[in-house]
């Protein structure tokens, strides 16, 4: 069953956007910081990036595309995972738990 843009709403999100199937959304977070969520089910996140700015969040919004690449790109951490990326960049990804 696809969800729909009112329920996504309906949970808050102002940013998102919507596959039918599964969404993206982005929220703010503390010191300007924001998150890019994935999620399968208006009732759980299955997967987060946090970005150190929300613009940041806001462009991976609209420019990854979770069909043609496992994850959004210059993100600073995965809470789900525990791997962070000192200023986005790939190469220096270690995982803290």
């Amino acid at each position: 069953m696809d969800i729909t843009d009112e329920e996504i709403r309906q949970c808050g999100y102002q940013y998102f956007i919507n596959y039918g199937d599964f969404f993206l959304a982005v929220l703010p977070m503390t010191y300007g910081k924001g998150r890019l969520i994935y999620s399968e089910n208006i009732d759980y996140v299955a997967n987060a990036w946090c970005y150190e700015r929300y613009d940041d969040a806001l462009f991976w919004l609209g420019a990854w595309n979770p069909k043609h690449t496992k994850e959004p790109g210059g993100w600073i951490r995965n809470p789900f995972d525990g791997r962070r990326r000192p200023g986005g960049d790939p190469n220096k990804e270690y995982i803290r738990r």
